[in-house]
């Protein structure tokens, strides 16, 4: 068995999982590292990946881009904006998107540059943009980009990893769910020191192998195969950061309320793939019942999201 993609350690073993969200058929092997708990895909079925991330249905593509919660949000933004102080404002959006925006509350200038890398069709591309940021997003699937570009978003088409950016660089780049689609977990991070500045801020959010709903692989809501291609741990995250030269300015270990309600799904409705429960895990009833056990868990087990922030080490 191969060694580990992160730390080159030997002590590692293969899993065995098959696909609870799309109902794609068969079992997939992955090798987990012991050491630091990094998991990646055995074999990549290019095939299989590219014919899935042109399907219109694929939840990260949506049509509806402009969204009108969102765009109710940012109506109070641009009221507020006239009166309150911008920090205030940021970490009242923080507040109300239930956590989404973890990361907002640090860009207090305007005009930063901010790359969404696996953007989908540009919703957070249209939100930032709003805001007053020069905003700009990355992803491989035609059909999302289509969906931004018809919304006169700036998005890119093509695989982040091997994308040529030119002389492009970013102020803040940010990636939510969208680095364990990716291949080559060191292509990545190459790519993103190659687009930063020296102040360059990076917001990770990725699923936690270190949770503990991690702990039973066929059963983690997060696990996603065979669409997740890598799965990081805090371990090899930090790994990873010394190895590419950046700085962890902090990891989180987070649960959320979508991971909650698969676990209810199942409980009370037997296994069912993420399509066939996607209106009872959308219920905005049961996200808000579930917010405060949420918070509790939060205190007192590692959750199944990494919230990780990263900034290029001096020279």
């Amino acid at each position: 068995m191969r060694p580990c993609t992160v730390c080159g350690s030997k002590d590692t073993k293969k899993i065995s999982v098959s696909d609870m969200h799309y109902g794609i058929d068969g079992e997939f092997s992955y090798v987990s590292c012991l050491t630091c708990k990094f998991i990646e895909i055995e074999n990549v079925n290019k095939e299989l990946l590219s014919n899935f991330y042109e399907q219109a249905a694929y939840y990260a593509y949506h049509s509806n881009v402009k969204n009108q919660t969102y765009g109710l949000i940012l109506q109070l933004y641009k009221r507020l904006k006239l009166t309150l102080p911008r920090r205030i404002i940021l970490f009242f959006l923080k507040f109300i998107s239930s956590g989404r925006f973890w990361w907002i509350g640090a860009m207090e200038t305007k005009n930063v540059k901010f790359l969404d890398v696996g953007c989908g069709s540009g919703r957070l591309v249209w939100i930032t943009s709003e805001m007053e940021y020069n905003s700009c997003g990355i992803d491989i699937s035609h059909e999302g980009v289509n969906i931004g570009k018809s919304h006169n978003l700036d998005i890119l088409k093509g695989d982040f990893s091997s994308f040529n950016f030119g002389r492009r660089k970013f102020d803040v780049i940010h990636s939510n769910h969208s680095l364990e689609h990716m291949e080559d977990i060191n292509s990545v991070m190459r790519s993103m020191k190659e687009i930063s500045l020296k102040e360059t801020i990076i917001y990770l959010r990725v699923p936690n192998s270190n949770s503990l709903t991690a702990r039973k692989p066929r059963t983690w809501y997060y696990f996603g195969a065979p669409l997740h291609l890598n799965l990081l741990s805090p371990t090899s995250i930090k790994i990873l950061a010394k190895n590419h030269n950046f700085e962890v300015l902090s990891i989180k270990q987070k649960w959320d309320t979508t991971e909650l309600l698969s676990i209810l799904t199942r409980k009370l409705s037997g296994r069912r793939t993420l399509i066939q429960s996607s209106k009872f895990l959308n219920n905005r009833f049961l996200l808000c019942l579930m917010a405060p056990l949420v918070l509790l868990l939060n205190q007192i087990v590692p959750g199944s999201n990494l919230e990780v922030v990263l900034r290029q080490k001096s020279s």
